[in-house]
């Protein structure tokens, strides 16, 4: 498998950016599709902010094919940094997704709002304090996180990343235990063991690709989730 992923990374990368895409593309339909639905108000933002989540990762996922194309250069490096803003954005939109998921309350989703905002803010300035080194392998060349980035922020990211799949496999718990279904909770679930896959099996260096699959699946079973929900409520 090691070497299937090594030999083939070059086009994975591309096949995951075209799927993220697509799924973008069907969320951004259905929210469309549910936004006149009163009832089905909860399921038209989570495929809302699954729609954007999905554009990101796509975008993500093109930045790092390209650079097979175009090679190292102050361009890549710009598109690289534009990554790390993109993530520091988007996780945190995991929050109210997972909210959406099992109340519809407007004063916990007001403070669950305010909640996401601050971890924006804080996401963007990681982004932009992120400093950058070029990273060859597997046919890749990506501009990576350097020991130069300052340490809140290089930990910060990684409690972000780790943080935030809580919400999806809790809320994705109570929301299964509501008889919504398991999808929000295998979204999390996905995520985190592709995450944590690479050092698991002492494959470090391609954690970078293995990750890809989890945010791949994440957004699929978030759509499949959003989908249920809009169906559920009669939409």
């Amino acid at each position: 498998m090691r070497d299937f992923l090594i030999q083939s990374a070059p086009v994975l990368i591309w096949v995951i950016a075209l799927a993220e895409a697509a799924i973008c593309v069907l969320a951004a339909r259905l929210s469309a599709r549910l936004k006149g639905t009163p009832e089905a108000h909860a399921a038209c933002r989570m495929a809302l902010l699954t729609a954007l989540v999905a554009a990101g990762l796509a975008i993500d996922a093109f930045i790092q094919a390209l650079g097979s194309v175009i090679g190292f250069g102050s361009f890549l490096q710009g598109l690289s940094q534009i990554r790390y803003i993109l993530h520091g954005v988007l996780i945190p939109l995991l929050l109210p997704i997972s909210f959406y998921f099992i109340t519809s309350s407007k004063k916990i989703l007001s403070v669950v709002w305010v909640i996401t905002g601050i971890l924006i803010i804080l996401g963007i300035v990681m982004g932009l304090s992120t400093k950058t080194e070029p990273a060859e392998f597997a046919g890749i060349l990506r501009y990576a996180t350097s020991d130069e980035t300052p340490a809140i922020w290089s930990r910060y990211s990684r409690i972000l990343s780790v943080g935030g799949v809580f919400p999806l496999l809790i809320l994705g718990i109570i929301g299964w235990v509501r008889k919504k279904g398991p999808r929000v909770f295998l979204a999390g679930l996905f995520m985190f063991a592709f995450a944590a896959l690479g050092p698991a099996t002492s494959n470090m260096d391609l954690n970078f690709l293995i990750t890809l699959f989890g945010e791949l699946l994440m957004v699929l079973f978030l759509y499949l989730a959003s989908k249920h929900e809009g169906a559920r409520q009669g939409a």
